[in-house]
C-alpha cells in the first residue's frame, strides 16, 4: 500500500485493504469536516469501499460537509454525512 500523504498524518492504518466499510468521524467545524479528513481519505485507495462520514457540532449542523468530502471519495459508495449535536451520545449510539 502506498501512502501519499504520510508526512501529514501521524499514523497509518495497518491492513487498510481488509476493510470494506469505513466510518470516519470528526468535529464539524463551520459546517464542514477539518481538512485533515480529506488528507486521510486521499491517502488510501478507497475504490469500492463504503464511506460513512459523521460529525459532531455545536451549532453548524452537517452544513456543506458532503460538498467538501465527496471529491476525496471517488470510486466509492459514499453515504451522505450525518451530524450529531455535541452531547447527544445516546443518539450516536442508536445511529451506530
Amino acid at each position: 500500500m502506498t501512502i501519499k500523504n504520510q508526512i501529514l498524518i501521524a499514523n497509518i492504518v495497518e491492513n487498510f485493504n481488509q476493510y470494506d466499510t469505513i466510518y470516519i468521524g470528526f468535529p464539524n467545524w463551520g459546517g464542514k469536516a477539518p481538512n485533515i479528513i480529506n488528507t486521510f481519505l486521499e491517502s488510501y485507495d478507497l475504490t469500492n469501499k463504503k464511506i460513512i462520514p459523521f460529525g459532531t457540532y455545536h451549532s453548524s449542523g452537517v452544513g456543506e460537509t458532503d460538498i467538501y468530502l465527496k471529491p476525496s471519495c471517488e470510486k466509492t459508495n459514499y453515504v451522505n454525512a450525518v451530524a450529531f449535536q455535541m452531547g447527544d451520545l445516546d443518539v450516536i449510539d442508536l445511529w451506530l
